[in-house]
């Protein structure tokens, strides 16, 4: 702003500067082009049995499957390890499940559970499980993660068809 004066290109002019102060408060990060090193995000839960007369405290299934979906909304591949320790086999080892899951995709697995028993507390008709999301370092790779990323695990016990019950 010198409001049309001329002025002189001097040594005063080409020294001259001026500072511009920028700051930022409470920044939320939306999505991010980042490396992502190896980490594991764990949950524990139950499955609650439908409410019956019949409570079961181990009963061995003649016919059932245990179908386990994943939506890997993350462009990281992953590994899913799972266990159900109320379900376990003729050893007496609970299920356990380990999956490579590519980035951004979607898979299901069923599992026939025919011959494993289940185990459950007579007062609580709940089947337990745990699982392990292990995330795959990226290295030097840069990937784009949004906010809203997120992996979604459902598991699902029926019968010989979704539609079906199990058969003790």
């Amino acid at each position: 702003g010198s409001d049309g004066a001329p002025v002189p290109i001097d040594n005063n002019a080409r020294n001259s500067s001026f500072v511009i102060d920028i700051s930022g408060s409470n920044l939320q990060v939306s999505e991010a082009d980042a490396q992502v090193p190896e980490q594991t995000v764990s949950e524990a839960g139950t499955i609650t049995m439908a409410d019956s007369d019949n409570k079961v405290e181990e009963a061995l299934i003649s016919e059932g499957n245990l179908t386990i979906s994943v939506d890997n909304q993350m462009a990281v591949a992953s590994k899913l390890i799972i266990s159900i320790p109320s379900l376990v086999d003729g050893t007496g080892a609970a299920f356990l499940d380990s999956t490579d899951l590519a980035a951004s995709t979607q898979s299901d697995a069923t599992f026939p559970i025919d011959g494993y028993t289940m185990v459950m507390d007579i007062n609580n008709q709940e089947v337990e499980y745990s699982y392990d999301v292990r995330t795959v370092d990226t290295g030097s790779n840069y990937v784009i993660l949004a906010q809203t990323d997120q992996i979604d695990v459902t598991i699902a016990l029926h019968g010989s068809t979704v539609a079906d019950e199990i058969i003790f």
